[in-house]
Order: C-alpha cells, then sequence, then structure tokens
C-alpha cells in the first residue's frame, strides 16, 4: 500500500464481485482525493453513489440519501469545500464494482 493512502483494515472474508447473492463486496473508490480506498458493504446495501469528506482525514463517506442531512453538518456542509460525489459502476464482464470520482454538475 502507497504512503499516500492511509492503513485500512480488511475484514477476514469479503468478494470482488456483484453475483446478487449478497455477501460482504470490496468496492474500490477511483479517483479523486480518495483514489486506492476501499469500502467492503453488504451486497444488497452497495448504493448507486455516495459523497465523500473534502479532505484526506477524517474520511467519511455517506450514501445519496443522506446527502441533505450531511449538508446540514460540518463535514457535508462546507460550501468551500463541498462534498466528492463517487458513482457505482459494475464491469460488463467481471462484474467487479467500483465507485468512480465523478465531478458535480455545478
Amino acid at each position: 500500500m502507497s504512503a499516500d493512502i492511509p492503513f485500512q483494515p480488511r475484514p477476514a472474508e469479503f468478494k470482488t464481485t456483484m453475483d446478487g447473492l449478497g455477501g460482504l463486496v470490496r468496492v474500490p473508490l477511483e479517483g479523486g482525493l480518495h483514489e486506492g480506498r476501499e469500502l467492503f458493504i453488504d451486497e444488497p446495501d452497495v448504493p448507486t453513489e455516495i459523497f465523500t469528506t473534502p479532505r484526506r482525514d477524517p474520511f467519511e463517506w455517506w450514501p445519496a440519501t443522506l446527502r441533505d442531512a450531511m449538508e446540514e453538518t460540518a463535514v457535508g456542509g462546507d460550501p468551500d469545500a463541498p462534498p466528492i460525489r463517487y458513482v457505482l459502476r459494475v464491469a460488463d464482464d467481471t462484474r467487479e464494482p467500483t465507485f468512480v470520482a465523478e465531478p458535480e454538475a455545478g
């Protein structure tokens, strides 16, 4: 692991593909400030988009369903440092999920 990415503990068991059978799935973050981080989420609970803190530490993430609530907090509501949006992409051939950083649509 790179010195730029802090240590992230991993669960003992997880899968790397979304096969529709449930279970803990690894979803890496691609692009943006949090490139290389990994989230481990129960497959049925994997959201289609997430938002993350606009700084490396402390790292927090939340699903889009909590966006309005998080805008009322110091973590997610700073207009000078808006949260980073990541969108779920699942590769057709491998079924491997990834959250890809997307620019905000202003």
